[in-house]
């Protein structure tokens, strides 16, 4: 790990063989205090002010509960607490049978500027990814909101979405079918749309009205990005303009906890 490591060999402080974990300053982080805070809560605070230090890189596994308890000299049920809070509070999710792991930080939305989802992801310090799943020609669908030629042909973009190798949107996109030609070997170098559209077409989004719901995963992007149907999930849905024709539709299904709306009200 970054600033501590846990490895086999055993160190100083440890009480137990097989687990050395040292701070950055190199001296050995000592045991929770027997206070009146719970232990649980004291772990907890610990493990948070590490997660948010970055100390645990995404998408590694966090220590296990048995070096934590050993670690820690606390409890499984302690150690199992304290990762329960951490889990509600959004910022490591466990897997049954695979352990721990740092949630990738939220995509972080507010008033803002118009960007893309590649610029989202960048901007909050993230790698990101994109698998891009399938290119065809449509029939627009029907109250699609989309300016396409007269024949009503689009091409239909599907994707997956990621931050530092974890799916967080499943992305459905439309744009007018002359727009299409050479998009998926665009998209499979560069991920980015508003990239290919900005220098095969000259064409700039430089507007856009958006949508957000509240919905369930159906089966498609719940397979595509490793959740159960009927997980909650962000729906967002962007029309996108330039100038006043509207060239992109995109619905995105965003995994709940990677998502945040942030809105300042004032009186």
């Amino acid at each position: 790990m970054s600033a501590d490591e846990v490895q086999s060999g055993g160190g100083p402080g440890d009480g137990s063989p097989g687990v050395s974990w040292r701070s950055a300053t190199g001296a050995p982080r000592t045991a929770l205090r027997r206070t009146g805070e719970p232990l649980y809560r004291q772990l907890a605070d610990d493990l948070r002010t590490r997660i948010l230090a970055g100390e645990f890189p995404v998408p590694d596994a966090m220590p296990t509960e048995a070096q934590l308890s050993l670690r820690y000299r606390a409890s499984r049920i302690t150690v199992r607490h304290a990762l329960a809070l951490l889990d509600q509070e959004g910022l490591v999710h466990r897997e049954q049978g695979r352990g721990s792991f740092v949630r990738p930080r939220a995509i972080a939305v507010g008033p803002r500027r118009l960007t893309s989802f590649t610029e989202e992801i960048r901007e909050r310090g993230a790698q990101q990814g994109s698998e891009l799943i399938s290119v065809e020609i449509v029939s627009v669908p029907v109250e699609t909101p989309i300016d396409a030629d007269p024949s009503r042909r689009c091409a239909r973009l599907e994707r997956i979405r990621r931050a530092d190798g974890h799916p967080i949107a499943h992305q459905v996109t439309l744009i007018p079918a002359e727009l299409g030609e050479g998009v998926e070997s665009a998209l499979a170098s560069s991920g980015s749309l508003y990239d290919y559209l900005r220098t095969r077409h000259a064409l700039e989004i430089d507007s856009a009205d958006e949508t957000y719901r509240v919905g369930a995963a159906d089966a498609r992007s719940a397979e595509l990005l490793g959740m159960q149907p009927g997980t909650p999930v962000f729906m967002v849905e962007r029309v996108g303009y330039s100038g006043a024709r509207r060239i992109e539709w995109t619905r995105s299904v965003v995994r709940g906890e990677d998502y945040e709306v942030h809105v300042h009200l004032k009186r």
